[in-house]
C-alpha cells in the first residue's frame, strides 16, 4: 500500500524528475510511483501556481532623488546617467522604461 504524499513532497519529486532527464516511467519505477500520477501532480501544481496572484512583495518602492533641470548638466548625446550603489550606467534617452526598471532592479539585487 502506498503512502499518500503532501503537495510539498510532490513538488520535490517533480523537481527531481525534471532535473533527472529521465522519462516518467524510468524515474517512477524505482520509487514505486505511477507515471500518470506523477504527471498529473505536475500538471495540477503548475495550474494552481498559475492561478495564485502575484505576491505584494514583488512590487518594490524605491526612493529617488530628483533635481531641477537647471542644476543638472545636460546629458551629452541624449543620454542620462543612473547610479546604483557603486555602479554607474548611461542610458540613451527614449530607452524602454520597462527595460531600465528591470536593469536597475537586477543591479540592486547584485550590489
Amino acid at each position: 500500500m502506498s503512502v499518500r504524499k503532501r503537495p510539498g513532497e510532490w513538488r520535490k519529486l517533480i523537481a527531481a524528475f525534471e532535473s533527472s532527464g529521465e522519462s516518467a516511467e524510468t524515474f517512477c519505477r524505482p520509487r514505486g510511483l505511477r507515471p500518470k500520477t506523477l504527471l498529473w501532480w505536475r500538471w495540477n501544481l503548475r495550474r494552481s501556481d498559475a492561478r495564485k496572484p502575484a505576491k505584494e512583495s514583488s512590487i518594490e518602492m524605491v526612493a529617488v532623488q530628483v533635481r531641477r533641470a537647471d542644476t543638472v548638466s545636460k546629458p551629452s548625446g541624449g543620454r542620462m546617467t543612473i547610479s546604483v550603489a557603486d555602479v554607474e550606467m548611461h542610458v540613451e534617452v527614449g530607452t524602454d522604461v520597462g527595460y531600465v526598471v528591470a536593469l536597475v532592479s537586477e543591479l540592486r539585487a547584485r550590489c
